[in-house]
């Protein structure tokens, strides 16, 4: 081998070492650009994740505030049934109370009534005996016998 020979062989390793690096010079720029989009990427998925998150949070915190309301609500019926049936128990009472108050009512009034006829028969009665004994009277006091 020649000189001339061992310069192609130098040159020809040379543009290959050339080659390589330029081509290992590609290859970090790449990695370097992939590495950047990863850093981004990485980023985007963490924050997506904690708005994921979030929102789960919020989420759970809403329907549990919606159960706790669904409680107070069938607490509230339950409160508003057991007062309705309270009412209507005491309109039934009050109902049975006006009823035996009528019943006591038309029993006062028949009674009242039947005393109103005696006393009013009693009435024509002493009024007739009121009457006959002034007859009398007057017919004592004319025979001169009562007078002096």
């Amino acid at each position: 081998m020649n000189d001339e020979d061992l310069n192609r062989k130098f040159d020809l390793v040379a543009d290959q070492l050339a080659t390589v690096t330029t081509n290992l010079q590609r290859v970090e720029e790449v990695q370097a650009r992939d590495r950047t989009r990863l850093d981004r990427l990485e980023r985007v998925v963490k924050m997506a994740l904690r708005v994921g998150l979030r929102e789960r949070r919020d989420t759970r915190e809403k329907i549990n505030a919606l159960i706790d309301s669904q409680i107070r609500l069938e607490q509230a019926m339950l409160e508003s049934r057991t007062q309705t049936n309270a009412l209507i128990d005491s309109q039934i009472r009050l109902e049975q109370a006006m009823l035996e108050s009528r019943t006591q009512m038309n029993v006062f009034q028949e009674r009242t009534s039947a005393f109103e006829e005696k006393v009013g028969t009693a009435l024509t009665e002493m009024a007739q005996a009121i009457k006959y004994t002034n007859q009398r009277i007057d017919t004592l006091g004319g025979n001169g016998q009562g007078k002096e």
